[in-house]
């Protein structure tokens, strides 16, 4: 399970990185490469590559949440900028993704994940 989370998740950071290349027209119609969100999706990248090698030594659910996490706040930076507000919302619906995966898998289906030291 972890190595398709990390798959999952590489794929997803891609997507992160290829939508960054992606130009704007400014002002006197010059295309511009924004290169902090090259940056941010490079730094997204690397931090869900990190949370799903170490799955296994910090738990299965807390490195899928934070990969969630990075991803949800790299899309939030890309549509809204540094919002304070959207990346809380994108926090909380990650939470509450994480609390339903918890419930489904965990408990329910009785699925065997890496446990870690924080879960």
């Amino acid at each position: 399970m972890p190595h398709i989370a990390i798959i999952i998740g590489w794929i997803c950071a891609v997507g992160i990185i290829i939508k960054s290349f992606h130009t704007k027209v400014t002002g006197d119609n010059k295309k511009k490469r924004d290169l902090r969100q090259v940056a941010v999706g490079v730094v997204s990248f690397l931090s869900i590559t990190l949370f799903m090698v170490f799955a296994s030594f910090i738990g299965m659910y807390v490195s899928v949440y934070l990969s969630i996490l990075a991803i949800s706040l790299t899309i939030s930076y890309f549509e809204h900028g540094w919002d304070g507000k959207q990346m809380l919302k994108a926090a909380l619906f990650d939470l509450i993704v994480l609390a339903i995966t918890y419930l489904l898998f965990g408990m329910v289906l009785k699925v065997n994940t890496p446990r870690g030291f924080l879960f």
